[in-house]
């Protein structure tokens, strides 16, 4: 150790805080960086910049095997990643604005009406660096701070600041350029570091030195200042405010132990990478995050998709035009989305790639590949089509939506609404129901009904256990593209997904003909399930009308199905008046007497009992977790949670149990895990 430290009590313990290290030490490391790991100057200035001792790291580099010291990191495809260890400044590390945990929720959200965007997918910059070519800076750091808030963990923000060293377990990190073309023709480039895996302790370490998430990339143009200025601001605190838990937070959380990304090589340990950095790199954080799985289902089926779909584009599966307005990074995303949707559900159907996607799907032998396993794919992506796509559509689209006619040949047109609309109607009045603009109209619209929140996944409580309205959602598209009716809703989902209609779509009859109210005016199906999804399931299976419940075969009334949030609420209020109940006898237990005054409890102890232990915890966490509308976030192990969806759905799949084999088969070959969200 190099550098110099200032000693501080704060809080009662003893801090010795480093000084930041002085300009010719940090240029002296620059330009050994510079030569030993072949960097730009400026991203070697940028690396020096942001240790907290680049003298000692200096001196750790041997001029014969500038390499020889790196720590190497394995990734799945077998190239090594070799890391410089070493403390850096957190204010100096950005976050990755394009997180796999934070992408979707980002592309699927709105701020102002406009739809955000994470980090532009990187490209690839000798020697190991990632490049971005956003629109604008200010894309880049919108983004970082949206997916700050969306990875935001008060239990790791409360371990950090508690715990002596901070941050433990050192993020890697790698060196990045957000190279900016001004309308002009200018061109600015802007180095800086950000985390790849570790991004929620960066941003951890960012709110308790409360430093602004898009910072790091705000000052790229002046890393040294930016630094000095969050350094000066600390000491500040540590000197106004010593007696502040806060300030002991920030002063352990202004530095973590990094792995900083210098190169690249294959698994020779000799033969550098000439391309694909952000391939290397993205394949290394799936391999860490997906399994096990700290991402949720729909996050992990997001991240991997994207991979599908880079994955099409590099082989020419997909052209780079259409690949890039599907994963939707870059400012002005090409296409109709249901156009853009129509073609991941081709991709993902087409038997030309089963190869392709039998190596992102099958992880047993011999295990088949089904319609669910395409579904969870793409679900995510093609939800990600949509610019106010409903939250059910998450739920209905990672299941087998795809009718049998979507796996065999057929073409996407890309025209209008009303053209496929035509083209349709006189396919099913000529009894042609395997027509090709049949297959496009079910590609286009079903995702798209999906979407307006009209099509909801195959549950008993939200067709009031109708069984006649039961059936999986390809069931549904598919008999919807048999009749005039269904044709035309379709092919209204069409135009309000592009778009073409501001009105989710029209009620029709079997026959085609619109319906309409008393004064004339036409009606639309709307989102609260017992008008739409019950709706839309009753044109397709029951000729439009809506049966009534069944009922018991004692001729009782019919059962009331509840929906999925009424019986969450009952089930809660259940636990509250169990609580309160349980609060009194424990009440009455402290207070319970022998004949001779003595305490009962004293006497007699506590039965052991697991919930005594575990109850109170897990119930204060949940409470601390979702209580407060700012703090959704924050969070402890997923892994004590129960998957809320799973619950659900195990509930739903034993109601499908009775009445579809079909379905049974499909959730039994893929694990058992319908879950959706986490």
């Amino acid at each position: 150790m190099s550098y110099n430290t200032t000693s501080f009590t704060i809080a009662g313990q003893s801090i010795d805080f480093p000084e930041i290290a002085n300009g010719t030490a940090i240029k002296n490391a620059a330009k050994r960086f510079e030569t030993a790991f072949n960097l730009p100057p400026d991203a070697a200035f940028v690396m020096a910049a942001a240790m907290v001792d680049p003298a000692d790291v200096r001196t750790q580099i041997d001029s014969k095997s500038p390499l020889g010291h790196l720590q190497e990191i394995q990734t799945p495809d077998g190239y090594i990643l070799l890391a410089q260890p070493t403390p850096v400044w957190t204010s100096l590390v950005s976050g990755d604005g394009g997180n796999g945990r934070s992408r979707y929720a980002i592309q699927t959200s709105s701020t102002k009406g406009a739809r955000p965007r994470p980090w532009p997918i990187g490209r690839h910059h000798k020697p190991a660096i990632v490049d971005y070519h956003p629109a604008s800076l200010a894309d880049m750091t919108a983004a970082v701070r949206l997916s700050a808030e969306e990875i935001r963990s008060q239990d790791l923000i409360t371990q950090i600041a508690r715990n002596p060293r901070g941050i433990w377990n050192p993020p890697v990190v790698v060196l990045a350029r957000a190279y900016v073309k001004a309308t002009d023709g200018s061109v600015k480039e802007h180095w800086f570091l950000h985390t790849v895996e570790g991004s929620t302790r960066a941003e951890a370490c960012h709110e308790l030195t409360e430093v602004d998430p898009g910072a790091p990339l705000e000052h790229s143009e002046s890393p040294l200042k930016h630094l000095r200025d969050t350094h000066e601001r600390l000491i500040e605190r540590f000197e106004t405010t010593p007696t502040s838990l806060k300030a002991l937070g920030a002063a352990r959380a202004a530095m973590m132990p990094a792995l900083i990304v210098v190169a690249a090589v294959e698994g020779d340990m000799v033969t550098p990478i000439t391309d694909n950095f952000p391939a290397i790199i993205n394949d290394y954080v799936e391999s860490v995050h997906v399994q096990p799985r700290p991402f949720s289902a729909v996050a992990q089926s997001n991240v991997i998709g994207e991979r599908f779909v880079l994955t099409l584009m590099k082989e020419g599966s997909m052209s780079s035009g259409d690949g890039e307005a599907i994963l939707g990074r870059v400012a002005d995303v090409d296409g109709k989305p249901s156009i853009r949707a129509a073609k991941l559900v081709h991709a993902v159907c087409d038997d030309a790639n089963d190869r392709l996607l039998r190596d992102f799907l099958i992880t047993e032998d011999g295990a088949r590949l089904t319609k669910v396993k395409r579904a969870k794919l793409v679900g995510p992506l093609i939800v990600r089509q949509f610019d106010k796509a409903d939250d059910s559509a998450e739920r209905s689209l990672m299941r087998a939506f795809t009718p049998d006619r979507l796996m065999e040949m057929w073409t996407i047109t890309g025209v209008d609404s009303e053209s496929l609309r035509k083209t349709c109607l006189d396919d099913v009045l000529a009894g042609v129901f395997e027509s090709s603009a049949l297959a496009e109209l079910m590609a286009r619209g079903g995702p798209a009904l999906c979407a307006s929140g009209l099509l909801l996944g195959d549950q008993g409580s939200t067709v009031k256990g109708i069984s006649s309205l039961r059936g999986s959602v390809e069931k549904v598209i598919e008999e919807l593209a048999k009749t005039a009716g269904g044709v035309n809703v379709l092919a209204d989902a069409v135009a309000w997904a592009d778009g073409e209609r501001l009105e989710r779509p029209r009620k029709f009859d079997v026959e085609g003909s619109q319906v309409f109210d008393k004064n004339g005016d036409p009606i639309h199906f709307s989102p609260a399930w017992e008008n739409g999804n019950m709706g839309v399931r009753a044109l397709a299976f029951t000729g439009g009308t809506i049966p009534t419940p069944e009922s018991t075969s004692t001729g009782e009334a019919p059962t009331v199905y509840l929906t999925p949030e009424d019986k969450y609420k009952a089930t809660e209020a259940r636990l509250l008046e169990l609580l309160v109940a349980a609060q009194t006898s424990l009440r009455d237990m402290v207070a319970a007497k022998d004949a001779s005054g003595a305490m009962l409890m004293a006497k007699l102890g506590m039965t052991t009992a697991e919930v005594y232990d575990k109850l109170p915890d897990t119930l204060s966490k949940l409470y601390a977790r979702y209580v407060k509308e700012d703090d959704l976030l924050a969070s402890f192990n997923e892994d004590e949670l129960p998957d809320a969806e799973d619950e659900a759905s195990a509930e739903d799949d034993a109601e499908d149990d009775e009445a579809f084999d079909e379905e049974e088969e499909w959730d039994a070959e893929d694990d058992g895990d319908d879950g959706d969200d986490e």
